[in-house]
């Protein structure tokens, strides 16, 4: 059981079956054990419900209105409402509903960086490329791409959308393969491209909007 928010996994080291689900459920999040399914324990709970979800091997991190509660530490605010939210070990990247992305030092819970997005753009997912350093993409609602450094803070790279793919991004998720990602639309339609080289590779399509893609390993 679970709300609308997206749920966040943690597979254990060499055992892709094993791990934790942490679900949503209102003003709460409850945490999974895998295989068996059970129920493991349940978080304390917040003043309100619960929009965004993220997790590292350390920390969980909620947000609800202007707030990210840092569970087993203590409470940072921003100044706007969350949006998205990625964590990179000792820090966590945040996206307001200005679409501005804030760097978040995780143990001293202060913000160290601000990365304003032109009034064009409007991120709808974000995503931390394989082996790609400090850096992040976000897609946009006009099929739209940004690869930003979050440490320099300064855009790297921006993807121009492909023809019939400028329908919004509804997800961007990292292949099997470095450089490669699979984006999805709202559209419906999916397609491969290599950040290194800005090449679609191949595209898809399937009825209503894409919501959420996975890879997996072929032996």
């Amino acid at each position: 059981v679970c709300s609308s928010v997206p749920p966040t996994f943690q597979s254990k080291p060499k055992e892709k079956r094993l791990g934790d689900v942490n679900a949503a459920i209102g003003n709460v999040f409850v945490t999974y054990r895998m295989q068996p399914f059970r129920r493991y324990k349940v978080s304390d709970p917040t003043p309100k419900s619960i929009t965004v979800l993220e997790k590292d091997k350390a920390h969980v991190f909620a947000a609800y209105d202007n707030i990210i509660c840092v569970f087993k530490n203590n409470q940072t605010v921003v100044e706007k409402d969350v949006k998205f939210m990625l964590s990179f070990v000792d820090i966590l990247v945040v996206v307001d509903v200005e679409n501005t992305i804030r760097i978040i030092d995780v143990n001293e819970c202060t913000q160290i960086l601000e990365i304003p997005s032109p009034p064009s753009f409007e991120a709808t997912c974000i995503v931390h490329p394989l082996t790609y350093m400090n850096k992040i993409v976000l897609g946009g609602s006009n099929g739209e791409m940004r690869l930003i450094n979050i440490k320099t803070g300064k855009l790297v790279h921006e993807f121009s959308p492909k023809p019939l793919f400028d329908s919004a991004i509804t997800c961007i998720e990292q292949s099997t393969v470095v450089d490669i990602v699979a984006i999805g639309h709202a559209n419906g339609k999916i397609h491969l491209r290599n950040l290194k080289t800005d090449e679609k590779l191949g595209s898809f399509k399937q009825d209503g909007s894409i919501t959420a893609i996975s890879f997996r390993h072929v032996k």
